[in-house]
């Protein structure tokens, strides 16, 4: 890609038969305090666009902001299947897959980012019928809380503390009890692994509790609430013969999450798209069984573990493990979570799947939700996520 034209000045395009984006490619990263301004040269003049113009403008934001465009449109006349468009990427894919499509007399649009990236693609036929168009972006800063880790006090002579991971959920089980884990993304959907909504599993029979601790108590935290579960969405590639290969699914709760000390968003890990964190320290959680084939816990309880970046583990995996330590039955759906020394905050990198066994010298399988991003934010939308 090449670069926008930068600071309010018009990035003009008279390219005839540039399919593909061959050479109408465009980046721009964004800097706070400036506004950009993309658009037609047929605009600035009030000529049409030349005939199958095919041009994309990727922009991306600093973390801490997302980005807001308004566009001024001039579609003289509504084209018929909508041959001139154009259309809005908010969660910044190149491939505009989860774009918003923009086309007849519309007049002024505003459009604003999930993330801190935003796509947008302008598209004329054989027929531009006067098309042309002219958006202003800029950058508003992202005030949200996501990665909370609390100081609270110890229970049961533990180094688990009450409410030190407000991003915590349990999927609850009528009967069963702890089901699985999840991890809160948003004020409507929690993070967790497909396997727990195999096809034997009914989940109008399910909770999401969040703001809990001890699962058989009800005084050590007044955070404790239970949603009721509206949908289960589970990735389209995942078949249950492979567990941990695209073994990620969204719990969306029929009423939304609310958000207090206990019980607050995780960070989704934007900044590391391109880190493997092999070798980094990281952190499971859940309460899952304390031995393979043992009780469950009462409590929640903590786990330090390393990440390993062997040949199995590429790709859509994240593996881990840890002498004598390991995560077990019941903790799968939970999350696997890395503190950036930074920032201090947390942000959910893996969602644990499977294992061989609990505590053995075999690694641990996790999905790796850096590779999932663009589906999180594709079947979230229009969710707007906090990017730290």
């Amino acid at each position: 890609m090449q670069n926008f034209l930068v600071l309010v000045l018009i990035l003009s395009f008279w390219s005839v038969e540039c399919q593909n984006f061959d050479s109408c490619d465009y980046y721009q990263f964004l800097e706070p305090g400036r506004v950009y301004q993309v658009g037609s040269l047929g605009f600035r003049y009030g000529r049409p666009s030349p005939i199958n113009t095919n041009c994309r403008y990727a922009a991306e934001a600093p973390y801490g902001y997302k980005i807001t465009a308004s566009c001024r449109l001039a579609y003289l006349l509504p084209v018929p299947k909508c041959e001139n468009f154009l259309k809005i990427s908010p969660s910044g894919r190149t491939d505009l897959a989860d774009g918003k499509t923009y086309c007849g007399w519309l007049g002024v649009i505003s459009a604003a980012s999930q993330s801190n990236r935003m796509t947008i693609q302008y598209l004329t036929g054989n027929r531009p019928m006067g098309s042309r168009f002219l958006c202003s972006m800029h950058l508003v800063p992202d005030n949200c809380e996501c990665g909370k880790r609390n100081v609270g006090r110890i229970v049961g002579g533990n180094e688990t503390l009450v409410n030190e991971f407000p991003l915590m959920a349990a999927i609850v089980q009528s009967g069963v009890g702890v089901w699985c884990g999840a991890t809160i993304i948003s004020n409507k959907a929690a993070l967790t692994a497909a396997h727990c909504f195999d096809s034997n599993t009914n989940f109008t029979s399910m909770q999401l509790v969040v703001g809990e601790h001890n699962i058989t108590g009800t005084r050590e935290t007044r955070f404790t609430r239970s949603y009721g579960i509206r949908n289960v969405t589970i990735h389209e590639s995942y078949d249950g013969t492979i567990i941990s290969e695209n073994d990620i699914a969204l719990v969306f709760t029929k009423t939304n999450i609310l958000y207090d000390y206990g019980v607050s968003p995780s960070c989704l890990p934007f900044r590391f798209e391109n880190y493997s964190f092999s070798g980094d320290n990281v952190l499971g959680i859940g309460w899952g069984t304390t031995e393979f084939a043992g009780p469950k816990s009462n409590v929640l309880r903590k786990v330090q573990l390393e990440a390993v970046d062997e040949f199995i583990c590429s790709g859509n995996l994240l593996c881990t493990t840890a002498q004598d330590k390991d995560l077990c039955q019941y903790d799968s759906g939970g999350p696997i979570l890395y503190q950036n020394p930074n920032n201090s905050l947390l942000y959910n990198i893996g969602v644990i799947s499977s294992g061989d066994g609990c505590g053995t010298s075999l690694y641990s399988t996790n999905v790796r939700v850096t590779a999932y991003i663009d589906w999180i934010l594709e079947k979230t939308m229009p969710t707007v996520y906090c990017v730290k």
